[in-house]
């Protein structure tokens, strides 16, 4: 994602969790072409970092960081828990808001289990299309500045 929009289509996997090597072919084939010098990637560090007791489920992988530092484009490692810092959280959260529109339309004919996987990678890529400028914008600029955690914080009466 940058300001403007979404980078590419997201990238959809059937099964519950990805592999490092879904992972690295996704850096190499799909984002790095993409970026390069003067662009910035952020890696969320949810999950397991890492620190798996099943290594080929893990949020980290020394070689697709590798991949984007060549590409000449910065990479910034988000804190660990920083929801309020992560910006694709925010856009994942409007798009998953479009896409439960979307599908709920769709059940009106028929159980979830009977929908077919691409009907609904169909309804998450065309809910992605569907969020507008200002949803990248507000997640630069409210979430980037810290404005969203210092207004979530007053709506909850922390100081």
């Amino acid at each position: 994602m940058n300001k403007e929009g979404w980078s590419h289509q997201g990238k959809i996997y059937i099964k519950g969790s990805i592999t490092n090597q879904d992972f690295e072919t996704y850096v190499k084939r799909t984002l790095c072409p993409r970026i390069g010098p003067g662009k910035t990637v952020l890696w969320d560090r949810y999950g397991r970092s890492g620190r798996a007791k099943n290594p080929t489920a893990r949020h980290f992988s020394p070689e697709a960081r590798r991949d984007i530092e060549n590409t000449g484009a910065q990479l910034i490692m988000l804190p660990r828990y920083g929801k309020y810092g992560d910006r694709i959280e925010l856009l994942f959260g409007d798009t998953k808001k479009e896409y439960e529109k979307k599908m709920s339309k769709e059940m009106e004919s028929r159980m979830p289990s009977k929908i077919p996987f691409e009907t609904k990678v169909k309804l998450w890529h065309a809910a992605e299309r569907s969020l507008k400028p200002s949803h990248f914008k507000r997640a630069y600029y409210e979430r980037a500045s810290g404005r969203e955690f210092y207004r979530v914080c007053k709506e909850r009466g922390l100081k």
